[in-house]
């Protein structure tokens, strides 16, 4: 099974609500232009379209783009770790690059966040979201020897690569990335107003971590 016939059966690759709240929280009025990366069947996209953007999708299944094309300006279908992208593609610049819950799924991140960055329009923003692997929950799992994968989640099955506080920086740092607002979704203690609690901790409270990043 290729990674397009993956992706083409899940069907649990759905944007939370929280994920997409804050996500949309560090989108500026002054954006016109979206590139969503791993746009999946247009959630994200969708919000975006009703403040006025213009929105390109990019998916490696076909049936997402599909799903999503109501809410998409433009779209394309590929593999994004292979070398070749479209022509089209990278004759555009953007306002802003969204590419969330996607550099866990790729073998070289690094390339990849690299690739993007090189699409950023001068003065343009990215913003990364991915799973925190040591959230304290995990941590206790893995203590007790349960290293499983699921369905989806923190252990979703098509993940390869695991980031930390201290290694997402680290890769985002050598991108040539800089962190302009650090937003990270932590779920446990969102509804309890304890934000302040995981921003002391992020490495120990954070599911996910949601980032603006600004290029040099």
């Amino acid at each position: 099974m290729d990674r397009q016939d993956f992706y083409n059966k899940r069907d649990n690759y759905r944007i939370g609500g929280l994920r997409k709240d804050y996500i949309l929280s560090l989108v500026s009025n002054d954006v016109h232009t979206v590139l969503d990366v791993g746009c999946g069947n247009g959630e994200l996209a969708e919000s975006l379209k009703e403040r006025c953007c213009r929105v390109t999708g990019v998916d490696v299944s076909q049936s997402a783009i599909v799903e999503a094309a109501e809410f998409l300006d433009d779209s394309f279908c590929f593999d994004i770790e292979k070398e070749n992208w479209p022509e089209d593609l990278l004759n555009k610049k953007f306002d802003l690059i969204v590419a969330s819950e996607v550099i866990e799924h790729i073998f070289d991140p690094l390339v990849f966040l690299k690739k993007i960055k090189s699409l950023s329009a001068p003065n343009g923003k990215i913003i990364i979201t991915t799973p925190n692997v040591l959230f304290w929950k995990n941590r206790l799992k893995i203590l007790f020897g349960d290293f499983k994968y699921q369905d989806k989640g923190i252990m979703d099955r098509g993940h390869i690569r695991f980031f930390t506080t201290d290694t997402f920086r680290d890769t985002l740092k050598k991108s040539g990335l800089s962190v302009v607002i650090e937003k990270n979704l932590y779920p446990n203690l969102y509804f309890r107003n304890l934000n302040w609690l995981g921003n002391l901790f992020p490495g120990l409270f954070a599911y996910q971590f949601v980032v603006l990043l600004s290029h040099e």
